[in-house]
């Protein structure tokens, strides 16, 4: 095993084991603390260093910890997340039979949705068509453990989207089962659930901090593909812009893979 690979690493890794999913500020922390326990150089601000030399020892086990901004509102997150399987049960595996069948419905709906969102009443009533019999108040207590284990985002209006851990973790599958539907952002390259779609081309479709980072010096923005006026709202949102280094650089020309959806969130 690489020297590298310190008894740090492996706190950070029992970390995530634990919790699965945890904010930039708290994995910043997380890697702080371990390191001055266990008597290794402090990283400083080279978290993501530290990361990947996790990642050496975890990709032999089939898992990842990977880091993935949130469609919403542009905050960075880590998740601990398999690499190998496609099978939602597979991969979510502390859930009831029926609870479960409820979160592939969800995310059903959510996928094929025509804003990347659903209304939470709408996922609550699901629980009538489920083959394995489940309450409105069972369906309710799902989709809270659904929320606060980060799965899935509510936001203050009820509407249902996949939050960051939920689209790293079943992106494989989402990518194999959902591959009509499924968006690759025009500026990072990355799955885009929520976002803004042109309105002109209907190709081009970015998330809300992509837009930021691409639209917020230029008055009047237009699509990079067929340069009618970009139509939504710049967002200013306090995740902040996406790093140059995971930018792409593409022809105007060659808009990224869209699927079936013809109209983005409008923001």
């Amino acid at each position: 095993m690489s020297k590298m690979y310190t008894d740090a690493h492996r706190l950070v890794v029992q970390a995530f084991l634990a919790r699965g999913v945890m904010d930039e500020k708290d994995v910043k922390s997380l890697v702080h603390t371990a390191c001055e326990r266990c008597g290794v150089p402090n990283v400083g601000e080279r978290v993501d260093n530290f990361i990947h030399q996790i990642n050496s020892q975890l990709h032999k086990m089939a898992m990842e910890i990977k880091k993935k901004r949130e469609e919403e509102d542009g905050a960075q997150v880590y998740a601990l997340v398999q690499t190998a399987e496609h099978q939602i049960g597979k991969i979510i595996n502390n859930y009831s039979p029926k609870e479960l069948e409820l979160f592939k419905e969800i995310v059903s709906k959510v996928i094929t949705s025509e804003n990347g969102e659903v209304s939470s009443t709408d996922c609550l009533n699901l629980a009538d068509a489920l083959e394995r019999r489940i309450t409105k108040d069972e369906a309710q207590n799902a989709v809270k453990k659904f929320v606060e284990e980060r799965w899935l985002r509510i936001d203050e209006e009820g509407q249902i989207s996949l939050a960051a851990r939920g689209i790293m973790e079943l992106q494989m599958f989402l990518q194999e089962k959902y591959s009509d539907f499924i968006v690759t952002c025009y500026l990072c390259q990355d799955i885009v659930v929520k976002g803004q779609l042109c309105d002109g081309c209907g190709k081009v479709k970015l998330h809300n901090f992509c837009a930021q980072r691409l639209f917020q010096t230029r008055p009047n923005p237009k699509c990079p593909a067929c340069e009618v006026n970009w139509s939504h709202d710049i967002p200013h949102l306090n995740g902040g812009p996406v790093e140059e280094t995971s930018l792409v650089t593409m022809d105007p020309s060659q808009p990224s893979t869209s699927g079936r959806r013809k109209r983005g969130t409008r923001r």
